[in-house]
């Protein structure tokens, strides 16, 4: 059974936090590293993100200040020891409960350096609709395709979010990088290092419509 590490950057989370980590928790997949960081809230979330780690032995727990988004991300990463790296974003997503197990598997069965899924997307309490598109349920990339993919903005999205990293690949890059890479520029540096990227278009995470 391959190991995950979920990292979960925190800050001023607490109406959707519990919720966050539950799903986390819960996952069917049950060999998980759950990494959070708390980076200054001022709000219940450091509180809450406690209790989490005091009765979850796979919850660990860190604290800082006013880090950048990729210092936090940075820093954790390099400190995780899982197998595979998902970053949750714990201020309006939270995870179907098969996410990871199925994550995994189709990681493995197709031997992908990173995959990326789909989401519903949710608005007071209430599925709205999901992002799934017509295409066919599974998508495999090259690194000269991922590339044109990404410039489009279409199907590939040029975030951290909601996708499942080999770890060595993300270490690879930040130690290519000296730890400097900016969020912006956090996907773009890394799929130059990408053989091959899976897309499963199935919906495996809920996301709060932003108002």
């Amino acid at each position: 059974m391959c190991k995950v590490s979920v990292i979960i950057p925190i800050y001023n989370s607490d109406r959707n936090l519990n919720k966050c980590l539950n799903s986390v928790r819960n996952q069917t997949h049950e060999d998980l590293e759950i990494i959070l960081f708390d980076n200054g809230s001022t709000d219940n979330s450091k509180q809450i993100a406690k209790g989490y780690a005091r009765f979850d032995k796979r919850v660990s727990l860190f604290n800082t200040n006013n880090l950048e988004m990729h210092e936090v991300i940075n820093y954790v990463t390099d400190n995780s020891t899982g197998e595979y790296i998902l970053y949750v974003d714990s201020k309006n997503t939270w995870l179907d409960k098969n996410a990871i197990k199925i994550m995994i598997e189709k990681a493995e069965q197709f031997n992908s350096d990173i995959m990326q899924v789909d989401y519903h997307q949710v608005e007071n309490n209430s599925l709205l609709h999901n992002n799934r598109s017509n295409k066919d349920e599974e998508l495999i990339l090259d690194n000269k395709h991922l590339i044109e993919e990404l410039n489009k903005g279409d199907i590939v999205r040029n975030n951290i979010w909601g996708k499942l990293y080999k770890t060595d690949l993300i270490k690879e890059m930040l130690v290519t990088n000296k730890m400097k890479v900016e969020e912006s520029r956090w996907m773009t540096k890394l799929i130059n290092q990408v053989k091959k990227y899976l897309i499963l278009h199935k919906p495996m995470i809920y996301q709060i419509k932003e108002s």
